[in-house]
């Protein structure tokens, strides 16, 4: 049986991989799922030297701002540019 949670990093990836991997573009993720990710170290504490940011913020894949949002469910994420 495949393990869920590559089978929905392999989603996203796709989904960024799809959006021509902007910078701009984050990730939220539900609550159990960025814990997940963030355990296996697909989110990581980058240093986006970028104005605005914190000195070290979470990050999917090094590249992609990463965001655990209590408004989704516990496994679901939601790829796109966040509003301001």
């Amino acid at each position: 049986m495949s393990d869920a949670y590559v089978v929905i990093k392999s989603a996203i990836d796709k989904e960024l991989e799809a959006g021509g991997n902007d910078r701009g573009v984050g990730v939220a993720f539900g609550l159990d799922l960025y814990r997940e990710f963030a355990k296996r170290s697909w989110i990581t504490l980058e240093d986006p030297k970028a104005v605005g940011f914190p000195p070290l913020w979470p990050f999917y894949n090094k590249v992609h701002a990463a965001y655990a949002d209590w408004r989704l469910d516990d496994l679901n994420y939601e790829v796109g540019k966040r509003n301001a």
